[in-house]
């Protein structure tokens, strides 16, 4: 059977992709090695034949076992050499002395192999070898890469890792060499355990290939807290949303895909609020909070829950009460409006705001605020125009679709503490999953949170669907929440009052434990959701478990926030 006989020779292939690298040459870093023998293994799909490795090893080792360790330890050689640069400018290359003896044979058997076809056919068993070999030692190499800075000289490889990501690659690549725009290694958190593709065989870098999606890594922020527990405050505001909300826009005159001549587009505008109120109602939902819990880690807001005034407001306080802030916003300038889900993980970092600790100085948000668009825009059928009461301001005759831009797409994750990672999804983006599917699975994050303006968080609703496929492969934990207003406009056919799930306003589902349906009760503002921290061990496909180091957030419990009085 032939894989790719079209892609030419494995020299032509790797000339064709990254033609800007001296590929003539080993390479010292080890990301980039990583970047070019996944992607020949993927593209060839001889990545396959590791389920075979017995045989393939037979010839050069006693056993697939005695092969595995090689490579460990390879690995781990790789990494103390690179320690042992201690600091270095990231515009100069790792000589190739860190490179162990072992990499190196393989790397001379890749580059006497440049005129083998690109198809699985033409791969030896021995040439076979040798990419596995680097893709393990690379991994090994890079454990903990992105997961937290290390000042100092302690470990030089994190913090060359940090550098050449964001100084280098402005957050959206860990290679040094490779380009940026064809190949991206990223870290990972999780390794899929069941099926088997090209990201069974690492545990710690993930390839994307996607050049249509920017992922972003934020590195980690300092902190002094260590934690197992961790408590989100989710507000499903605006707790009332009126179909004054809503209304039709002008057609452009420019045609869409997906939008035919009857179609309309419109708009939508989150309720205006008293900046004094909406400033005590924040502060009071969290002095209420924490009853239930010694520390808020994060407030999580669903989608378009607030404008840019009311999110700047919810922004200070939250970086006043050192927690994360994750929240739906509406942006709207000359140009039109924009979809996003805005982080600001800052206040959960040692950041000294201002020389006077007591005082805030608001100009610091800016140092890491995280603005990602919405990728898909919403498209209201005639069932859900009647389903939400929009009948007497939309068409329920024709589809309506969400009048937001469509601008370069990215894909943020995020870090903290020392073992969780995050990624925010918008709506839809949850449930199309080009683009962000490959770097989203790839990654593998701890938690994806999904921000909705949509209906009850129901365990048989698409939503719920959608989790547990991410909860199955590649293993990440996933919360969605919409806004109780949206919620409590949803009326499917066939819901009585008896049998009403509006105050239903998010889901969890993770790995480990499940799914839980998330209430809030009648006389309270929010809720808290508290998660605890579990470990699990996970296995590549070449057979090598990491000990027990995969992270996974688990449900720990719900608890009120009452209203103030």
């Amino acid at each position: 059977m032939k894989f790719c006989s079209d892609r030419g020779t494995v020299g032509e292939f790797i000339k064709y992709r990254w033609p800007d690298c001296r590929l003539n040459r080993y390479l010292p870093w080890p990301p980039d090695a990583f970047a070019v023998v996944a992607s020949i293994l993927k593209d060839t799909g001889t990545y396959l034949r590791v389920l075979n490795m017995s045989k393939l090893v037979a010839e050069q080792y006693d056993s697939s076992e005695e092969w595995r360790k090689t490579c460990i330890d390879s690995g781990r050689q790789w990494r103390e050499k690179i320690n042992d640069q201690h600091q270095r400018d990231f515009d100069d290359p790792l000589p190739h002395a860190v490179i162990p003896e072992f990499v190196k044979k393989r790397w001379r058997a890749i580059l006497n192999a440049s005129a083998v076809p690109m198809s699985g056919d033409d791969f030896s068993d021995e040439l076979v070898v040798d990419l596995l070999s680097i893709c393990v030692a690379a991994d090994t190499a890079s454990a903990g890469m992105g997961l937290h800075k290390i000042s100092g000289k302690t470990d030089a490889f994190m913090n060359l890792a940090s550098v050449i990501n964001e100084a280098r690659n402005d957050r959206q690549n860990f290679c040094f060499e490779i380009d940026t725009r064809k190949t991206c290694v990223m870290p990972k958190l999780h390794t899929p355990q069941r099926g088997l593709t090209i990201r069974s065989l690492s545990h710690h870098l993930a390839l994307i290939n996607s050049s249509e999606l920017r992922p972003n890594w934020w590195a980690s922020l300092r902190t002094n807290e260590t934690f197992d527990i961790l408590n989100l405050l989710l507000l499903p505001w605006p707790t009332q949303i009126s179909s004054e909300q809503f209304k039709v826009d002008a057609r452009h005159d420019t045609p869409t895909s997906g939008f035919d001549s009857a179609s309309r587009l419109f708009s939508y505008q989150p309720p205006p609020q008293d900046n004094d109120e909406l400033r005590k109602k924040i502060q009071n939902a969290l002095k209420r909070a924490k009853v239930h819990a010694q520390r808020i880690h994060a407030i999580i807001l669903p989608e378009l829950s607030l404008d840019e005034d009311q999110y700047t407001i919810v922004e200070e306080i939250a970086l006043e009460e050192r927690v994360i802030l994750i929240a739906g916003v509406h942006m709207q300038d000359d140009n039109g409006s924009r979809n996003a889900a805005v982080a600001q993980p800052l206040g959960f970092s040692d950041f000294q705001f201002s020389d006077d600790e007591s005082q805030f100085d608001v100009s610091a948000a800016d140092l890491l605020r995280i603005v990602q668009l919405k990728h898909h825009r919403w498209c209201l059928d005639r069932n859900q125009i009647i389903q939400y009461g929009l009948g007497g301001r939309l068409p329920a005759s024709k589809d309506c679709w969400e009048n937001i831009l469509l601008e370069d797409r990215n894909l943020n994750f995020f870090t903290f503490a020392n073992w969780m990672t995050m990624s925010v999804l918008v709506c839809e983006d949850l449930a199309r999953q080009d683009p962000v599917s490959e770097a989203l699975r790839a990654v593998a994050p701890g938690l994806v949170v999904a921000l909705l303006m949509d209906g009850p968080q129901l365990m048989s609703r698409w939503s719920s669907r959608y989790a547990t496929v991410l909860a199955e492969d590649p293993g990440c934990s996933v919360l969605t929440i919409t806004s109780l207003g949206m919620s409590e406009r949803s009326k499917p056919p066939g819901v009585s009052a008896a049998n009403d799930k509006s105050r239903v306003i998010a889901l969890w589902r993770d790995p480990i434990h499940g799914a839980e349906e998330i209430r809030v009760d009648d006389n309270a503002t929010g809720c808290v959701l508290s998660l605890v921290c579990r470990t699990k061990e996970e296995t590549t496909a070449d057979g090598r478990r990491d000990g027990g180091t995969a992270f996974y957030p688990v449900y720990a419990g719900v608890h009120q926030v009452e209203e103030a009085p």
